[in-house]
């Protein structure tokens, strides 16, 4: 028995995927030219996406790449501190009503490793508490 399927103008109608006339009341011209268009655009940020992920993946391979290298035995030593030219710098501590942390401060400030002929440490304080003699006491002992 052979079968065969028959159909109507209604039913090919209904097949196609979208109607664009029964929406907007466009032609299907205007439709295609619309789909084309759409489509264009689509391609267009498909591909600048694409453009940016290789950027972004050679970016990770040279990352990696440095990092191999600095674990290299044989690569240089890094250049080593010159205290001979080393530049002077002023170093200001900001202080108001820090009571409980004042002496902590100017404690690590002194701390850094620097030549002290090129180095200065200046405390502000504008304290309307005891602040003023904690940093006073501290200050007596440098």
């Amino acid at each position: 028995m052979i079968f065969s399927i028959v159909k109507t103008k209604t039913e090919e109608k209904d097949a196609q995927f979208f109607d664009w006339k029964n929406v907007f009341g466009i032609t299907d011209d205007f439709a295609f030219l619309m789909a084309k268009i759409v489509l264009i655009i689509y391609g267009v940020c498909l591909l600048l996406i694409l453009f940016y992920s290789i950027l972004q993946l050679i970016l990770a391979f040279k990352y990696r790449a440095s990092k191999s290298r600095d674990l290299d035995p044989n690569k240089p030593q890094k250049l080593k501190f010159n205290q001979e030219k080393a530049p002077y710098v002023t170093i200001q501590i900001p202080i108001y009503n820090e009571f409980y942390v004042a002496e902590r401060i100017i404690d690590k400030v002194a701390q850094i490793d620097y030549p002290s002929d090129r180095l200065e440490i200046q405390v502000l304080d504008d304290s309307t508490d005891e602040t003023k003699d904690v940093v006073a006491k501290k200050l007596q002992r440098f």
